[in-house]
């Protein structure tokens, strides 16, 4: 551990500002990463939502006496919990496989 602790200040001198132009790249393209990431997971649950927010306006213009609210929400958030149950594993798995592939690749 103590030496861990000297590599550590021997890389970087205490006191001493990092170089901001080596290191900006590396933090815009690790911001860039996990933002796309955290889209492709979200996609099925945005698209989702999206089209039962359609259909919910459609149904309310058709038939405006029902109270499409009070049976959308339900609905929405059945549809989400079972959207989740069913997506779990392969977002899991697209999570597990970006995290491992950071960790190989190394962090800035």
């Amino acid at each position: 551990v103590c030496q861990l602790l000297n590599d550590s200040f021997q890389l970087r001198p205490l006191g001493a500002w990092p170089d901001i132009a080596e290191l900006l790249p590396s933090a815009i393209a690790l911001v860039q990463r996990g933002f796309v990431l955290a889209m492709l997971l979200a996609a099925p649950f945005i698209l989702g939502g999206f089209l039962f927010q359609l259909l919910s306006g459609m149904i309310s213009k058709v038939m405006p006496a029902l109270p499409v609210v009070f049976i959308a929400a339900p609905g929405a958030i059945l549809l989400a919990l079972v959207g989740l149950a069913l997506l779990v594993p392969s977002i899991l798995s697209i999570w597990a496989d970006a995290v491992l592939d950071l960790m190989q690749s190394g962090l800035p």
